[in-house]
């Protein structure tokens, strides 16, 4: 079992509980999350704001084989990458930079961690953010909306339908 975590600066560390080995790596880097399939770590570069060409990068634990998952074109980042259960697919978030956040339209893209083919929206909405896959990985559950009026929504994978869970600040119900 490997710990992998943020240092002050943004760079990334990793520490092997087993060995009592502490590596750090001199990569800045934004979100990560580490697959629970492989040794693989995905990682996108936004470290404060975003600049419009942050893209989804996917390598393995020692960060000296990367892959770019993603492409932009400097009018939208992607952030926010998550894996799914089976460690086969990547979650993340693209978005406009220099935009409210809160009120821009963000999409919700998958992408296969082995790059075999391109990104694929599955949900459009305003806000959207950390999004974080069922344990069955048939669909990922996403917070929308504004600080003032969030809701959190599952979006089904196969046919990306949308259901509205909860709303508001105090978490309503929505639907059981």
């Amino acid at each position: 079992q490997e710990i992998m975590a943020m240092e002050g600066g943004g760079e990334i560390a990793r520490f092997d509980p087993a060995t009592k080995a502490y590596d750090q790596y001199k990569q800045v880097i934004g979100y990560y999350d580490i697959s629970p399939a492989e040794p693989k770590i995905a990682f996108d570069l936004l470290n404060y704001a975003p600049a419009g060409n942050e893209i989804i990068h996917v390598s393995n634990l020692e960060l000296n084989s990367t892959v770019d998952l993603t492409k932009s074109d400097g009018t939208e980042f992607h952030s926010l990458p998550k894996f799914s259960p089976d460690g086969k697919w990547i979650a993340f978030v693209a978005a406009k930079p220099f935009v409210d956040f809160e009120q821009q339209e963000s999409r919700l893209m998958i992408v296969p961690t082995d790059g075999s083919s391109a990104p694929e929206q599955v949900f459009t909405g305003a806000g959207v953010l950390d999004p974080g896959w069922m344990p069955d990985g048939k669909s990922l559950l996403v917070f929308v909306g504004t600080y003032e009026s969030p809701r959190i929504v599952q979006v089904i994978l196969a046919d990306k339908s949308v259901k509205e869970l909860a709303e508001g600040r105090g978490w309503s119900v929505v639907q059981k």
